[in-house]
C-alpha cells in the first residue's frame, strides 16, 4: 500500500471528526494547521450535546489558548515524566514536622499559611514567576502550546502543594490557560 492509498482511507470530514470529542476534552489544533473553520463549524454544531469543551489553536496573538499545567509532587514518589520545568521547594520550612500540621495538606490554610510566610517562599515565588512570565511567550515562539510545571517536595503534601496554589493565584493575572495538579496529596493519607 502507498502513501496516498492510506491517507485517502485515513481522510475524513469535519463532522465524522467532531463525532470523536466528548464534554470537557480538550481539542488541540496545533500550530501549523492554519484556521480549521471547517472543524469549528462541525464543533458549533454539536454545541447542544457538548459542555466544557475548551479549544486550543495558536494561532497569532491568541495567547489565551496556551496551556499551563501546575503540578505538585513528592520526589519519593519520582519526578513526573510529562514535566518541562522542575522545581524543588524542600529548602522550604516543613509542617511535616509540626504535629498539628503533619495531617494536613497544602490545601488547609493552616499549612498554606506556614509555608507562604516563610521569607523564602515569597522570594521563590516571586522569582518562578517572573521567569515563567518570561519564558512562557518564548516557549510560544517555539511552536509549543503547553507546558507542565512541577514544584516537588518530599511527600507531595505540604509545601509543593501550597507553592503550587501561591503560583495559581498569581498566574490568573496572564492571559493563559492554567490547571492545577497535586499527583501526591494523598499518598500518604492516614
Amino acid at each position: 500500500m502507498n502513501f496516498q492509498t492510506m491517507y485517502n482511507e485515513k481522510l475524513t470530514s469535519a463532522e465524522d471528526a467532531v463525532k470523536v470529542v466528548n464534554s470537557g476534552d480538550w481539542v488541540d489544533y496545533g500550530w501549523c494547521t492554519g484556521t480549521p473553520v471547517a472543524l469549528d463549524a462541525a464543533m458549533a454544531k454539536r454545541l447542544p450535546e457538548l459542555t466544557d469543551v475548551n479549544r486550543i489553536f495558536l494561532g497569532e496573538e491568541e495567547y489565551e489558548n496556551f496551556f499551563v499545567t501546575l503540578l505538585s509532587f513528592g520526589f519519593k514518589y519520582g519526578i513526573p515524566e510529562d514535566s518541562d520545568l522542575v522545581f524543588d521547594v524542600r529548602f522550604l520550612p516543613n509542617p511535616y514536622y509540626i504535629p498539628t500540621l503533619k495531617p494536613l495538606t497544602g490545601n488547609d490554610p493552616a499549612v498554606y499559611d506556614y509555608v507562604m510566610a516563610a521569607p523564602q517562599a515569597k522570594e521563590f515565588q516571586r522569582q518562578l514567576f517572573e521567569m515563567v512570565k518570561f519564558l512562557i511567550p518564548n516557549y510560544i515562539a517555539e511552536g509549543k502550546n503547553q507546558i507542565v510545571i512541577s514544584i516537588g517536595c518530599t511527600g507531595g503534601k505540604h509545601r509543593s502543594v501550597s507553592m503550587v496554589r501561591a503560583l495559581e493565584s498569581q498566574m490568573k493575572s496572564l492571559p493563559y490557560t492554567v490547571k492545577m495538579e497535586h499527583r501526591d496529596i494523598e499518598r500518604d493519607a492516614k
